[in-house]
């Protein structure tokens, strides 16, 4: 029904539900059956909503997510139309385990989601946007399973002092977690600008950035973990092993 004047797509990085997950009521209105990798919580969903009339419609989605605990924190839901400069919220109502959504959207496609979305693809393109000077080094470290990037920024005032201190600052160990990656961005661009501090903090300090250490997560509409038999990188392997987390994503 993709001459319909609403549709629900998956067609996005980092989409939860996907396809199967969608199922349409009448012109305007949709379930959409959340999955998640691991029993432990569900906070993930990012849905692409096209309007294809050439008029505002009123959209109505019953959403179902798949555990219980926590439902009632999943009541405000962000939108961002093409038109829109930035997020607004939206309200739902909820019962254990559902969320309802009422949404008036314009002509052309926007972007419904319980955390604002930033997907594996904003990052590289953030990245490919970073200067390549004296002060910023940036390299990939690593490549994941399905051979994405895991990339490493390092911003400083070289110098052949020793005595400086070294932060590392990362994001995105939980794929649902999209405001690490909004702190990064900001915390980057703050230092590349001529803040009157900024020279500063830069003879003092060597800046290490990892802003995204679970792309595939993040790529694959996870919540937590690197996959759907994957590891949760926010836990230690004496966590992980001591509670088994193959079990808690499988049951």
């Amino acid at each position: 029904m993709n001459d319909a004047r609403i549709n629900i797509s998956a067609e996005l990085d980092g989409a939860n539900p996907k396809a199967d997950g969608i199922v349409r009521l009448d012109e305007n209105h949709f379930i959409l059956n959340i999955f998640s990798e691991t029993t432990i919580e569900s906070f993930r969903m990012e849905t692409l909503i096209i309007n294809n009339s050439c008029k505002e419609q009123i959209v109505y989605l019953e959403i179902n997510w798949p555990s219980v605990p926590f439902s009632e924190l999943r009541d405000c839901f962000y939108w961002k139309h093409d038109q829109m400069l930035d997020w607004i919220t939206v309200p739902a109502d909820t019962a254990p385990g559902k969320s309802f959504i009422t949404i008036v959207t314009q002509p052309g496609k926007g972007l419904l989601c319980l955390h604002p979305h930033y997907g594996y693809d904003d990052c590289e393109r953030f990245i490919s946007r970073l200067p390549d000077n004296r002060l910023v080094a940036k390299k990939i470290i690593e490549k994941t399973e399905t051979g994405r990037n895991i990339w490493q920024i390092n911003i400083s005032e070289h110098s052949c002092k020793n005595e400086k201190l070294k932060f590392l600052i990362c994001a995105r160990n939980h794929a649902n977690e999209s405001s690490g990656n909004y702190c990064i961005e900001g915390m980057i661009e703050w230092l590349l600008k001529n803040q009157p501090a900024m020279p500063y903090f830069l003879k003092k300090i060597d800046f290490y950035f990892l802003p995204m250490t679970n792309p595939d997560g993040v790529a694959d509409g996870m919540a937590r973990c690197t996959g759907i038999r994957g590891t949760d990188l926010n836990r230690t392997a004496e966590w992980l092993h001591k509670t088994d987390i193959l079990l808690l994503i499988c049951s």
